[in-house]
């Protein structure tokens, strides 16, 4: 038996799929394909924390770029006034400090929410039959990765010239 894909609840061996606790062989499988389905509001929501996360860079970027004028205005206009030119300075240089770990959280949080997309995936099938959803994915990256899984194993079982062709055929957008 050959594992193609394996995570906690999805696995496609080249004898079956295991979607949570059901077992599907794949012999069973007449006809695969794939299709967008509608978001859920958390889906549609990572859009939105995108957006919300680039106006706060921007916004931190333009405050931080203040407190450097700011500073060097003070440092140009009161010569003598070191106690003033050293406290804002202090604060622009602990600002610049904890901005580093904050911009790599915000860009990793963009990072990971890009890496998922803003979509929900299905696989379906027919089996003996009867049409039915087998995954339902709103990560973009762990969806392809279970649907090549899957066509990989399809073309590798007996017959898989078929399978595959209707594979191909099978998707709403022609790939």
């Amino acid at each position: 038996m050959i594992v193609y894909y394996r995570d906690r609840h999805v696995q496609v061996t080249s004898e079956a799929l295991h979607v949570g606790e059901s077992r599907i062989p794949l012999a069973r499988l007449q006809y695969v394909w794939h299709r967008e389905g509608v978001a859920e509001p958390a889906v549609r929501l990572r859009r939105t924390q995108r957006g919300v996360i680039g106006f706060a860079l921007i916004v931190g970027a333009l405050l931080a770029l203040i407190g450097v004028l700011y500073v060097f205005a003070g440092v140009v206009g009161q010569a003598a006034g070191a106690g003033r030119v050293l406290l804002p300075l202090a604060g622009v240089v602990a600002l610049i400090g904890f901005a580093g770990p904050l911009l790599e959280m915000a860009l990793h949080r963009v990072d990971h929410s890009v890496d998922q997309g803003h979509q929900v995936h299905e696989i379906c099938a027919v089996i003996d039959g009867v049409e039915r959803r087998l995954i339902r994915i709103a990560d973009t990256h762990r969806f392809g990765k279970i649907y090549r899984a899957l066509e990989r194993a399809l073309e590798d079982t007996e017959g898989g010239a078929l399978e595959a062709a209707e594979f191909a055929q099978g998707s709403e957008d022609g790939t």
